[in-house]
C-alpha cells in the first residue's frame, strides 16, 4: 500500500513541477503550488510510516511463530516429534 501510495505522489510531484514552470510569474498560483509541495512531502512521511508499521508488524509475527507456549524446552520428551502431550 505504501509503494502504490508513494507512486501516487510521484506523479502529483510530477505535475506539480509542470505547473510551476507555467505559473512562475503568477504568485498566487506559484502559492497554490507550494502547498501542493507541502502536501506531497507530508504524504512522503505518511508513506514511510505505514512502511514502517508494515515492517514491524512482519517482524512481531515473524517473531511470534518461533515461540510455541505448548513445548517446554527443559522436557527432552518433547522435542521429539510426535511426542508431545495433550
Amino acid at each position: 500500500m505504501a509503494h502504490d501510495w508513494n507512486n501516487l505522489l510521484l506523479v502529483l510531484s510530477m505535475e506539480t513541477d509542470r505547473l510551476r514552470e507555467l505559473v512562475d510569474t503568477d504568485s498566487r498560483l506559484r502559492s497554490s503550488v507550494e502547498v501542493f509541495d507541502q502536501i506531497i512531502v507530508d504524504g512522503r512521511k505518511m508513506a514511510d510510516e505505514l512502511a514502517s508499521i508494515y515492517r514491524r508488524a512482519q517482524e512481531r509475527d515473524l517473531n511470534d511463530s518461533f515461540d510455541s507456549p505448548d513445548i517446554d524446552a527443559s522436557d527432552p520428551d518433547q522435542s521429539k516429534p510426535g511426542s508431545q502431550r495433550p
